[in-house]
């Protein structure tokens, strides 16, 4: 401690560094963690952990013929629909035995042509994977990529190269 013109001054040490784990997806690795596959009696598809054991899926992963949303898990947890847009096609799922999965960020700036992006989807409810393509087209209904896409993919991430849902 230093006095300065009657001020009590406390040096504190230079180059401290936050050894504190991010809450965040930060690596490849972390991205398939934090993507899981949802299930329910009669379909499958993917979700992502966007924190606190709540999940982003598209609606029609989740909900029945009859406009109703069956019993189903998340990595073999049982879950439920907390809310959901059937016109925008999303549900927001929670999750409580999966609280401590990293969690997406989200990307607030719009992509680029061109720009690489990577999908994350059980590909056929059988195969999680992780695919790298680009935005070959941009419209006012979304972007439109060359990543691997097949049945079961529904409702995994579109990524930017940091690993922040686009």
């Amino acid at each position: 401690k230093y006095l300065l013109i009657g001020l009590v001054v406390t040096m504190a040490p230079c180059c401290v560094i936050d050894t504190l784990p991010s809450p965040y997806v930060l690596t490849s690795d972390e991205a398939m963690s934090s993507t899981c596959f949802i299930r329910s009696q009669k379909s499958s598809g993917t979700c992502f952990h966007i924190g606190n054991g709540r999940f982003l899926t598209n609606n029609h992963v989740v909900m029945d013929h009859y406009g109703k949303y069956p019993e189903f898990t998340v990595n073999g947890f049982k879950a439920k629909v907390i809310s959901y847009n059937k016109n925008s096609d999303w549900a927001l799922v929670i999750c409580d035995n999966l609280k401590t999965l990293k969690a997406f960020r989200v990307h607030s700036k719009e992509l680029e042509l061109l720009e690489k992006v990577y999908s994350i989807g059980w590909h056929f409810g059988q195969v999680k994977s992780m695919s790298l393509g680009h935005v070959s087209n941009i419209s006012n209904d979304g972007y439109v990529t060359t990543t691997a896409l097949n049945g079961g993919c529904s409702g995994g991430p579109l990524l930017n190269q940091e690993f922040e849902v686009c």
